[in-house]
Formats: C-alpha cells, structure tokens, sequence
C-alpha cells in the first residue's frame, strides 16, 4: 500500500511539473509579446507572474531593451529620414530659383538689372550650399551595426527552431546530416516538378 501512495504522489509532482512547465512557456511567449508592444519590465513581470530578472533575461535573449533610448531609436530615425527629405525638396527648389536668377541675369537690359539678377544669385547659391543634406557616415555605420543584430537574432531563431524540431545542437555533425538530407530532397523534388 506504501508503495501505491508514492506512486501516486511521484505522479502528481510529475503532472505539476509538467504543467508548471507549460504555463511557464505560456508566460514567456506572453512576456516577449508584451516587450514587441512596449510594455516595461515591471508591467511584463507583473502580468506575466515571471520575476524581474527573468524577464529582463527574456528581453537580452531577444535582443529586445527597455532602454528609453533605444526605444526611440527608431521612431528618431525615421523622424531625421523626413528631415532630410523636407531638406532636399528645399535644395531642388533653391535649385530652380538659381536657375531662374541666372536667366534673369542673362536677360538684364541694364547694369542695375545685372547687378541685382547677380546679387540673387549669390544669396541663392549660398542658402544652396546651406541647405544641401550632409551625408553622415555614423548613420551607414548604425544602420549596419542594427542589420547585423537583426541578422544574429534571426539567425538564433533560425537555430533554436531547428534544434526544438530535430532535438539536435545545430553545431553538431548530425545536424550537418539532417541539413544535407533536406537540402537534398528539396532539391529533388524542385528537379522532379519541373
């Protein structure tokens, strides 16, 4: 009888752990969710019923910061793209005045006219120079530097996938089989539809 009681006692720990298990996948699922949507650490934590530290943990592993700084990264971004482009639409239009000027100074019937034509082009060709958008090279090198951490955090997704499906570390020669195997049978039947 002692026996049939540990027995159902090793079940039910095993049954909570396997639903605690579950749930605790459910609360990091919902948890990366709420970082895609705004959320802070202490709100995520609180809905989630996951610590502090293992949501922060969750946010590192997803590439993912509650830095104010980092989060308005992307909107500032964007906000100095439309600069720049409100910048050129101006330099195209100080442009065509130049031009304008030019014909004008081209066409004075007398010094007076020349004189004022040249002086406007002048002023126009500085405010030209004044308002042609620089080119900022820290922004070539910030946009690379993002490419290459959405690229390892798809590559990690990529790989994480792989071994939940196949229960093999990526890195391992058998993964390097199983990859052989499906590339091959892709490439067969590509073969044999066309």
């Amino acid at each position: 009888m002692g026996d049939e009681v540990e027995g159902r006692i090793v079940g039910q720990v095993a049954e909570k752990t396997a639903n605690a298990g579950t749930s605790q996948g459910r609360a990091r699922d919902q948890a990366i969710t709420l970082m895609h949507q705004g959320q802070g650490c202490r709100q995520i934590a609180r809905i989630t019923g996951l610590s502090k530290s293992t949501v922060s943990r969750l946010a590192q592993e997803n590439g993912h910061s509650f830095d104010r700084a980092a989060q308005m990264k992307t909107p500032l971004k964007a906000r100095l793209a439309d600069l720049q482009a409100t910048k050129m639409e101006i330099s195209e239009r100080i442009g065509q005045r130049v031009l304008e000027a030019l014909d004008d100074m081209d066409n004075a019937e007398s010094t007076r006219d020349f004189a004022y034509s040249a002086k406007g082009v002048a002023d126009l060709t500085r405010a030209l120079k004044d308002s042609q958008p620089a080119h900022d090279q820290s922004a070539d090198v910030e946009d690379a530097k993002d490419f290459l951490v959405d690229l390892r955090a798809q590559l990690g997704a990529v790989r994480d996938e792989f071994e939940e499906e196949t229960g093999v570390p990526f890195d391992s020669d058998e993964a390097g089989e199983i990859i052989a195997r499906k590339t091959q049978r892709e490439e067969e039947t590509e073969h044999d539809e066309s």
